[in-house]
């Protein structure tokens, strides 16, 4: 489903794609810094993963909103890529629900874009506190740092590289896009002196049990793919078994982590034997909707 809130069509500046899952109120409040005056013509991509968009009421600017709710839960990078295919702007600007962003600052981060044609993509720093914009905006290349909670890319750039991986349901699909930007010759640049505070994991810290076990999988899955793709399998491997060993000390002392993705080391114990037993045969892990799907040269479904 797919539902506009203006009547304003055609090419803008910058499509910003928000992914919801059960963050209404967050879109909301990051949707209220940027109604005011600004000079970037802009759109915004809301794409739900969690059913019926139940802010949409609420959501009455001189902007255009574009609601695209998927059936179920398609995970992050696929979500993303969606947005894409729903906006025609010339960047494109990924932002996490729970980050706060004024209008000047879309419009510095865009003229840096348009006066750096050379540059990849650019991105602020998120973790603040607060919200900093002072001059002047040096531009910084980075390699190390991950990007997915705000950055821009042309949208040209963005398909010529093939989009997110959509075989990451959740966690490392920025670090594998970041990784593929750089790859193109085109550096990755952090804009100092421009600081947007970011809540982190709003989405996923009050979950379910049933969700927060698959969150366990998926964290997994993704941290698997990124390593056996950037240094091999053997690297994966260890880290695997390292993972598992971790997680039956954490289960012996009873201590539970509180970040969702690590809170069942049981799961984490289990999946991870699962995943080793089927390393040399596999080149991708993946899970979605409580199904893992194993990527050998066809997908081949294994019910969980």
């Amino acid at each position: 489903m797919s539902m506009d809130t203006s009547e304003k069509k055609g090419a803008v500046d910058v499509g910003m794609v928000i992914v919801n899952f059960y963050s209404e109120q967050y879109i909301v409040n990051l949707l209220n810094t940027i109604k005011k005056k600004r000079k970037t013509d802009f759109e915004v991509i809301i794409v739900s993963n969690s059913g019926p968009f139940k802010g949409a009421g609420e959501l009455k600017y001189d902007f255009n909103i574009n609601i695209v709710e998927s059936k179920n839960n398609i995970g992050f990078a696929r979500a993303c890529n969606m947005g894409v295919k729903n906006t025609n702007a010339k960047y494109i600007m990924f932002i996490n629900p729970d980050v706060l962003i004024t209008p000047e600052i879309i419009d510095r981060l865009f003229e840096i874009h348009e006066n750096n044609p050379d540059s990849g993509a650019v991105k602020p720093i998120v973790g603040g506190e607060r919200i900093i914009f002072k001059e002047p905006h040096e531009l910084r290349p980075i390699k190390d740092i991950n990007i997915g909670s705000t950055f821009m890319i042309s949208r040209d750039l963005f398909w010529e590289i093939g989009g997110f991986d959509e075989t990451y349901f959740l966690w490392y699909e920025d670090t594998d896009i970041r990784d593929r930007i750089l790859k193109t010759g085109k550096p990755v640049h952090m804009v100092d002196n421009i600081v947007l505070p970011h809540v982190n994991m709003c989405s996923t810290y009050h979950v379910p049990e049933d969700m927060g076990k698959f969150l366990v999988k998926a964290w997994m899955c993704s941290h698997v793919n990124y390593l056996n793709s950037r240094f091999g399998i053997i690297a994966s491997l260890f880290w695997c078994l390292a993972k598992i060993s971790k997680s039956m000390y954490l289960l012996a002392k009873g201590t539970h982590p509180e970040a969702p993705h690590k809170k069942y080391p049981g799961t984490a114990v289990l999946f991870g034997l699962r995943l080793v037993s089927n390393f040399f045969r596999i080149k991708k892990y993946v899970v979605f909707d409580g199904i893992q799907y194993f990527w050998g040269g066809k997908p081949k479904m294994i019910n969980m």
